[in-house]
């Protein structure tokens, strides 16, 4: 993972921890220790669950981290959209 990778508050972002686990969420800020978003897209083991105020993502262990493609972005905001969070 690229370590000068920035991200900016309230762009959506993919991030990768594996082939097993993902997400796509709305960037809020960061620590020391987490990535913090508004809502996110938690993708595992083939399941997808929405989870939203408040969701963060530890640091380690991520393997890529890049914007979201257009597609991405439209399922985030779906979601975000039937559970009144925009």
């Amino acid at each position: 993972m690229d370590e000068n990778f920035e991200m900016e508050v309230g762009k959506i972002y993919f991030v990768s921890f594996g082939i097993n686990t993902q997400i796509v969420g709305r960037y809020k800020g960061s620590d020391a220790c987490n990535h913090y978003f508004f809502d996110i897209l938690h993708y595992w083991n083939g399941y997808e669950s929405f989870r939203k105020q408040k969701e963060y993502c530890v640091r380690n262990g991520i393997e890529e981290i890049r914007p979201a493609t257009l597609p991405e972005k439209h399922t985030l905001i779906r979601f975000e959209l039937e559970h009144n969070c925009i």
